[in-house]
Parts: structure tokens; sequence; C-alpha cells
């Protein structure tokens, strides 16, 4: 009989591990907690966002500030929520199709990608650890 070369063999390994482990992960996440709450994760707050409830993408949190930035992909804006009074501070608009955010609290900047322009905004942070758009890359 042919053996597999190495790599293939190190696959097959792998994922005949992943088949035994399967069963036994799905039946431990069906148990009952304490509470009898079969649920993994518990629900902590409801907060209403703004605009319609389409897509909110990406999110990058600026733990300095305790801003969490979110991209609302299919309503063209980037959301600025403080996570401490648990509240959007901001809606900005004009990031057509924004997808990915991210931010660099060591720049003062949050930089997202507006694929509907094809380009990358650098959004700067104000004083109050808000945003306010600034540069826009092509």
């Amino acid at each position: 009989m042919r053996s597999l070369p190495g790599s293939l063999s190190w696959i097959f390994s792998r994922m005949a591990v992943g088949l035994l482990l399967i069963p036994g992960v799905a039946s431990s996440q069906s148990k009952s907690g304490k509470d009898g709450n079969s649920s993994v994760l518990t629900k902590v707050v409801d907060i209403p966002m703004p605009g319609p409830a389409v897509r909110f993408d990406y999110q990058s949190l600026d733990a300095e500030s305790g801003r969490l930035y979110i991209s609302h992909m299919n309503a063209d804006q980037l959301v600025v929520f403080d996570t401490a009074t648990r509240k959007v501070v901001a809606n900005l608009d004009g990031f057509k199709r924004v997808h990915g955010v991210w931010a660099v609290p060591e720049l003062d900047r949050v930089y997202a990608s507006v694929t509907g322009d094809h380009a990358v905004a650098g959004i700067c942070r104000d004083k109050e650890g808000g945003a306010r758009e600034g540069l826009r890359w092509r």
C-alpha cells in the first residue's frame, strides 16, 4: 500500500483528531448552566444603534479613550461608541461601503477602508476622544 506524502499525512491526522473532538464540544455546549440557560453567551445590555439595521461590519477599540469604532457598511457610516457610558457619541456619514476599521491611538487616528470609493480614510481623533474626518487616500 502506498503511503501519503508527509504534508498530506499531517493534514489527515489533524482532521481525524478534529472529527473525534467535535461530538464532545457539541455535547458540552448543549448542556444547561446553573440557571438552566443553555446559552454559552450572556446578554449584558441591548443598545440601539443609529441608522438602519443593516450590516454593522468590523470594529476596532481604542482602549486609551474607551471608544469603539464600528463600520456600518450598508449605511455608509462610521459609528463612534463610548464603552464607558454605553452610548453612541458620533455617527459619521460619507464613508461609501465602509468595511474595515482600525484605531491607532499612538497616532490619534482611526483608519477605515472606504470600499465604495476605493480609498482609505484617516479620521483624526479630537480632544474629547471622538472623531472627525481628516484625510483620505486613493
